[in-house]
């Protein structure tokens, strides 16, 4: 199977199931596609107060639907969804960063595009950081490239400098991937201490290389189209409270260095990158609250 081919199928994560015939509604267009995604989620802690917005409290509990088919059954049961149309805030899933790429992979892969899942970190939220981000990245065929696609922002995006971000064409030194934030800081060209959930998180495991780990493996699984929630934790990445050690650095800058389907295939066939069939996951609005989840195969 070519590279294109295995990004154009669904995963167990992007599948639609019973919404599939929703997908067919849309245009077919990078623009369309990422418009029709939008207004779906509302940002469990980027949007507001929930209950300014008529959010009720344990609504936070949406934050852990991992399946395009179910995130889609959460939204059509509030209101039925119009692709595109603007939603009142009460009326969106509560979500983040990765379920917008998710829903927009979804769609992209149910028109035969070539699209995946990207983890790493968006350098347009916070002057100076590089702010912990997930979007999508998609085969232009007619440019002849893979470009990065962000369906969360709204409207025109400018950064401090002045210059505007594409969010259906965000660039290469706004946005990095797990593989290359742990690559080009390695190699000295960013200070890995700026890379962070939020700059106002002190959580020794959000930050810094811990944090650039998580982001390595997490990039892995979703080159491989296994597109995890951002909490869930396995393999290399079960380490808290510290640093990689010197073995763990080699291991983790070989798949950094990794650059094509066939390397980031041979680094999930292992133990130290490979999803496993349940996966620990800490609730990222209930600290101290961590699961053991079965995943769903295909």
């Amino acid at each position: 199977m070519s590279e294109l081919d295995f990004y154009r199928q669904q995963s167990v994560f992007t599948d639609p199931g019973e919404f599939a015939a929703l997908w067919d509604t849309i245009n077919p267009t990078i623009d369309e596609m990422a418009a029709a995604i939008t207004p779906l989620l509302f940002h469990y802690r980027g949007d507001g107060d929930y209950a300014e917005n008529g959010i009720a409290p344990e609504r936070v509990e949406e934050i852990n639907l991992r399946y395009a088919a179910d995130m889609l059954s959460c939204v059509q049961r509030m209101e039925p969804i119009t692709p595109g149309a603007p939603r009142d805030a009460n009326k969106r899933m509560v979500g983040c960063c990765r379920d917008w790429a998710l829903l927009f992979v979804s769609l992209a892969r149910h028109h035969r595009f070539a699209a995946r899942n990207r983890v790493g970190f968006a350098g347009y939220f916070a002057e100076g950081w590089w702010i912990d981000h997930t979007i999508a990245e998609i085969w232009d065929d007619v440019a002849g490239r893979w470009r990065l696609v962000d369906p969360e922002l709204r409207g025109p995006w400018t950064l401090s400098g002045g210059q505007e971000v594409n969010p259906v064409d965000i660039s290469r030194e706004i946005f990095l991937p797990g593989l290359d934030a742990w690559r080009r800081s390695r190699a000295g060209e960013f200070d890995a201490e700026k890379f962070v959930v939020a700059p106002d998180l002190m959580v020794p495991d959000l930050r810094g290389w811990p944090y650039l780990r998580h982001n390595v493996v997490q990039d892995i699984a979703a080159l491989n189209r296994s597109e995890m929630l951002l909490w869930d934790v396995w393999g290399i990445d079960q380490i808290e409270g510290r640093e990689p050690t010197t073995e763990e650095l080699a291991v983790l800058d070989e798949a950094a260095n990794a650059s094509t389907q066939a390397e980031w295939q041979a680094l999930y066939a292992t133990d130290g990158f490979r999803v496993p069939a349940t996966v620990m996951s800490f609730h990222p609005a209930e600290p101290g609250r961590m699961d053991f989840v079965e995943l769903r195969t295909l």
